[in-house]
């Protein structure tokens, strides 16, 4: 089953889930109405760890682009390390293992639409930008902010992201989180 789910998202007539707990992607089917139609099943999981149910990539965010899956990790995190040490996240179309913005620390809340993919990173405070031209997506300037983001949506009208103060000390572990050096 599924662990630690992160994220969900709709496509079609199944529902599937980032299941932060062992990096993978699970699929919900569903009914005509929209009702569970089956069992829970991974669909997905980083080539280099299918056996390995583990949080090692913190897959955590899922979106569609044009009907095609979109997702974030944070990237492999070190040994001995913590999370705040994972550096290298990316925006990634799983099917395909395309690289949509690499070098993220800590990536959350994944937001695709018509012409533009948009990625908190977290750790940095701003919020990345992918527009759609002719040519393609090119990067766009981020959005800088404060705080440790996580959520993002729209309204017609305006963005909304969420924020948080960042920690200091772990929440699971209770011991004080070190800082990294050399990161903006």
């Amino acid at each position: 089953p599924a662990v630690d789910v992160h994220s969900i998202v709709r496509r079609d007539r199944e529902i599937l889930l980032a299941s932060t707990g062992d990096d993978s992607i699970y699929s919900v089917p569903l009914d005509a109405d929209g009702d569970p139609a089956g069992p829970c099943v991974r669909t997905w999981t980083h080539p280099s760890r299918p056996h390995e149910p583990t949080d090692r990539m913190h897959l955590n965010s899922l979106a569609l682009l044009d009907g095609h899956l979109v997702a974030t990790r944070f990237g492999e995190k070190p040994e001995p390390g913590t999370w705040r040490c994972a550096v290298n996240g990316e925006c990634f179309q799983p099917d395909t293992g395309r690289t949509w913005l690499g070098g993220l620390h800590h990536p959350h809340s994944l937001f695709c639409c018509r012409d533009r993919v948009m990625v908190c990173e977290s750790a940095r405070q701003q919020v990345r930008i992918l527009r759609r031209s002719e040519s393609g997506f090119a990067e766009a300037e981020p959005w800088q902010l404060r705080g440790f983001l996580r959520g993002l949506t729209r309204s017609e009208r305006h963005w909304f992201v969420g924020s948080s103060e960042t920690r200091d000390v772990s929440r699971s572990r209770g011991s004080p989180i070190a800082d990294l050096v050399g990161l903006p």
